[in-house]
């Protein structure tokens, strides 16, 4: 899914310094600025993730809340 939001919608990628490789998050989402996302990450709408949280090859779905230093890893 990412690669085909790289290719068709690159603008819908996030490209904020915390974020590493393809990365979605919805314009409600509220992101710390020391959370890591990435890579291949869709965090969906009215999420919160927290300071120092870390996701990684992800889907958030809506309204989730990753408190601080979560750790959220999917192989």
């Amino acid at each position: 899914m990412m690669e085909m939001y790289k290719k068709y919608h690159p603008n819908r990628l996030s490209t904020d310094a915390n974020c590493d490789g393809n990365v979605y998050i919805h314009p409600s989402a509220k992101v710390h600025p020391s959370a890591k996302l990435g890579p291949h990450v869709s965090i969906g709408s009215n999420v919160v993730v927290e300071e120092g949280a870390r996701v990684k090859n992800s889907i958030i779905l809506d309204g989730v809340i990753i408190k601080k230093h979560a750790c959220v890893l999917s192989r």
